[in-house]
């Protein structure tokens, strides 16, 4: 986005980090950092949409990769665990592509999802 000089200010005071954005634009490349990049045409501030599971049997989620599992997880286990928790499921089930590395985070998020439910 290249906004004129004088609506720079304006544009900053309204796209701040956390902000929730409609982004209308062209995916183009940019030959000056060498990355595609998305050319705004129209930027339209929104209130985020909260997403909830209102179905009466709730699922058991059996295939979730965490922020350890390279190149397909951006979340870490104790946010989705506490989103689970959230949407009323009893279970979930992660399944990081060959490691374990998010298991210490998942069992202390559990201990609070079960009231201090000690594991064995």
């Amino acid at each position: 986005m290249f906004p004129k000089p004088e609506k720079i200010d304006e544009v900053k005071s309204q796209i701040t980090e956390g902000s929730y954005l409609k982004v209308i634009g062209e995916a183009t490349y940019d030959s000056y950092i060498n990355e595609i990049v998305v050319m705004a045409k129209f930027i339209d501030k929104k209130e985020k949409i909260k997403r909830i599971d209102c179905c009466e049997e709730k699922r058991v989620e059996l295939h979730l990769h965490t922020q350890m599992s390279g190149m397909d997880g951006v979340s870490s286990a104790s946010k989705l665990i506490q989103r689970a928790k959230e949407w009323g499921h009893k279970a979930i089930a992660i399944t990081d592509h060959g490691v374990v590395q998010a298991f210490p985070e998942a069992m202390d998020a559990a201990k609070i999802w079960c009231k201090g439910y000690i594991w064995s």
